[in-house]
Parts: C-alpha cells; sequence; structure tokens
C-alpha cells in the first residue's frame, strides 16, 4: 500500500481537525475586546528559546502519541491545542486586528503551528496507514500499522525541527 497515499490522507485529517478545533476556540471568544493595548515587549526579559522550545515540544510530544494510541492522542491533541490557538487568535484579532497580529507573530507562529501540524500527520500515520489496510482486504493489519511507525517518527522529527526553528525566531523577535 502506498505510504504516500496514506501521508495525505493523515494530512487532510490533520486539517479538519484542526479546522474544527480553531473554529470552536475562535467563536467561544469571538467578540472580545479589551484596551487594545499589546506590548509584549515592554519591560519584559527576554524569552529564551530552549524554554519556548520546551513549551512547543511538549504540545508535539502529545500530538505524535496517536502513534502509540491508534491515533486518539493525536485526534484529542489536536482539537485542545487548536482550540487554544483559536480562542487566543480572537482575543487578539479582537484587540488588535488581523493585520498587527499578523506582523507581531507571523514570522514565528506560521512555523511553530505549521510544524506542530506535521508532528500531528506523524501521530495519525500508523492508524491511517492500518485503516487503508483493513479497508483494501478486510483484514485487521497490525504489520500495516508497525510498518508505518518509522516514516511517523521519521515526519514528526522534520515537523518537531519546524518547531524548533519557529522558538528560535519567537525567541528573537519578543
Amino acid at each position: 500500500m502506498a505510504l504516500r497515499r496514506t501521508l495525505l490522507v493523515s494530512a487532510a485529517a490533520v486539517l479538519v481537525l484542526t479546522a474544527a478545533g480553531v473554529l470552536l476556540g475562535y467563536t467561544s471568544l469571538a467578540g472580545l475586546s479589551g484596551d487594545e493595548t499589546w506590548a509584549p515587549r515592554a519591560g519584559t526579559e527576554p524569552v529564551p528559546a530552549a524554554r519556548i522550545a520546551t513549551t512547543n515540544l511538549a504540545a508535539a510530544a502529545l500530538l505524535f502519541s496517536g502513534a502509540a494510541t491508534g491515533g486518539i492522542g493525536t485526534a484529542v491533541g489536536l482539537l485542545l491545542v487548536s482550540a487554544y490557538v483559536g480562542a487566543t487568535w480572537a482575543v487578539a484579532t479582537g484587540n488588535l486586528g488581523w493585520q498587527r497580529v499578523l506582523e507581531e507573530i507571523g514570522p514565528y507562529a506560521g512555523l511553530e503551528f505549521g510544524g506542530l501540524l506535521l508532528v500531528g500527520v506523524g501521530g495519525l500515520l500508523p492508524a491511517v496507514h492500518a485503516g487503508r489496510a483493513v479497508l483494501a482486504d478486510a483484514r485487521p493489519r497490525l504489520s500495516a500499522y508497525l510498518d508505518a511507525l518509522v516514516p511517523a517518527a521519521a515526519v514528526a522529527v522534520a515537523g518537531a525541527a519546524v518547531v524548533a526553528v519557529g522558538a528560535v525566531v519567537e525567541s528573537a523577535l519578543l
């Protein structure tokens, strides 16, 4: 069974779960506004890249947990992380507007969130691969699940590297 197609199906599942989470989080706090102040840099100490990376890589570990839980850990993790991102986005854009938020966090948030989504693809890959094997011949296929673990780990490591680069960029900008 072609692993490339399985990657595409996993990526599509990640995007659907992410969209659901972001929509849930965003709509839950949309319309909230504050005093339109935004000063993450003013009067604060620099945030070390290692601290940012540690936080974000912990989220990445949650998103890869599906490789050991039949995809469940990844699905739940994607919904939680995405809902958090959506809620944060709603409050930030409500206070500052879309353009300012993109200017402030765009350089690193895209890297960090994109890397997390890539890790999520790795977390779903074994379950999706096994599921496709079952659909192909209607028999459970533990071997298909196990065969996808190494490629899943490679995808997750690539995603974690993107998350780490995002942390360095964030640290430099904060």
